[in-house]
């Protein structure tokens, strides 16, 4: 018998954790009605001064320190093995998880799940404390986001299953004892809408919707959170680019970014959007060529998914450079290290046509746009259960 509660928990440090949540939650409420699935933020239920801390510190140094968060990323990250993650969380977090997060431990009483799924090694962890006691009965899942080599803070004692979006990762699961059963290679659960083949109406309308101009190619540019100053230092790299292109900008909840490119005023040749914070992501992924963006999990899953090009740039240390290896190992994307550097391969790649190609081709080979529904069917389908770890 399949279960009849499911518990999705994210941590909310950076979007794509909450973006996977949300994925599998709609998945499981499309494909099994008769679940009662809820989605959380673990953080939500933590005492207010450790849920600040911990989302504040991993958006300032990832986001203003990255050297310091490549050194906390690389110093943590240990050989995966049986039991590595134990040996890396500090003794004084064991102590004082009851109290620090009882709201969490409540919640669980509360809504009796027979699964939980966590998109975020942090609620996995933390679960271990309700495991430890013998008051876990639900089965635990965890679903990796990143495609690079995973960090071992990922390898839980209390995951009974594991989600995974490359064979590698598989094989260091399995590697460090993980049953291959237990390791499934499901890719990054995304918004099931990107499971949908578009018609051609509905690229039709998309196009419309940005104001996109017939015959150009059309390169988006996510710079949702960028500094001021660097967004105009991108705005002066596409002048550089003689060719006529249709050019989204992805500005997020930024206003002011926002008002500045909507203020600039640009060549014919390039036909320019500036989008605020969408929920259509399909839809833009739908309609572009390129992509400029950082290669975090989620949107890197999008555009393999929606077999889009990726020119990377500004990656987080850590994850997102793994990420970014995986990509170019992979032929799906290339890299610029600088906005110099990236006129110029965006220029070059613009005139050559076969490369471009071959780069979606290599997106739609990697791509798994029902990463959502895979979870989902292992989840709640009761042939596809795995046995409790030990």
């Amino acid at each position: 018998m399949g279960p009849k509660r499911v518990l999705v928990v994210s941590t909310a440090v950076g979007g794509g954790h909450k973006a996977a949540a949300r994925a599998v939650e709609q998945a499981i409420a499309e494909r099994y009605p008769d679940v009662a699935v809820r989605n959380i933020d673990v953080l939500d239920y933590a005492s207010r001064p450790v849920a600040h801390t911990y989302a504040w510190a991993y958006h300032f140094t990832a986001g203003k320190a990255p050297i310091v968060w490549a050194m906390v990323y690389g110093g943590t990250d240990k050989p995966l093995v049986s039991g590595v993650n134990q040996e890396n969380k500090p003794p004084f977090y064991t102590i004082f998880d009851p109290w620090i997060y009882r709201k969490f431990f409540r919640e669980i009483d509360r809504f009796k799940p027979d699964q939980i799924v966590c998109t975020h090694f942090l609620p996995a962890d933390i679960l271990r404390y309700y495991k430890n006691k013998d008051r876990l009965r639900a089965g635990v899942s965890v679903i990796v986001t990143d495609f690079g080599p995973m960090h071992s803070f990922w390898c839980s004692p209390t995951a009974d299953r594991f989600f995974v979006a490359t064979e590698e990762a598989r094989h260091q699961l399995t590697h460090a004892g993980i049953p291959p059963e237990r390791a499934i290679v499901s890719g990054i659960p995304i918004a099931p809408v990107f499971a949908t083949e578009p018609t051609t109406d509905a690229i039709a309308a998309a196009r419309e919707w940005l104001g996109l101009k017939d015959k150009r190619p059309t390169i988006t540019i996510m710079i949702g959170g960028w500094r001021t100053g660097g967004v105009g230092q991108m705005a002066e790299a596409l002048l550089e680019i003689d060719k006529p292109l249709n050019v989204v900008f992805l500005v997020g909840r930024d206003a002011a970014v926002e008002a500045q490119m909507k203020a600039r005023t640009w060549p014919d040749r390039l036909n320019v959007t500036v989008q605020g914070f969408t929920d259509r992501m399909h839809d833009v992924m739908r309609v572009t060529d390129l992509m400029v963006t950082k290669p975090g999990g989620l949107t890197t899953a999008e555009c393999l998914a929606s077999e889009t090009a990726m020119a990377v740039l500004f990656p987080v240390p850590g994850q997102e450079d793994r990420n970014s290896d995986w990509l170019l190992e992979h032929g799906a994307a290339i890299k610029a290290q600088s906005l110099t550097a990236l006129s110029y391969k965006l220029g070059d790649l613009l005139q050559d046509h076969r490369h471009l190609t071959k780069l979606k081709e290599a997106a739609r080979a990697q791509g798994r746009p029902d990463a959502a529904y895979r979870v989902a069917d292992a989840v709640c389908d009761p042939q596809a259960e795995a046995t409790p770890a030990p």
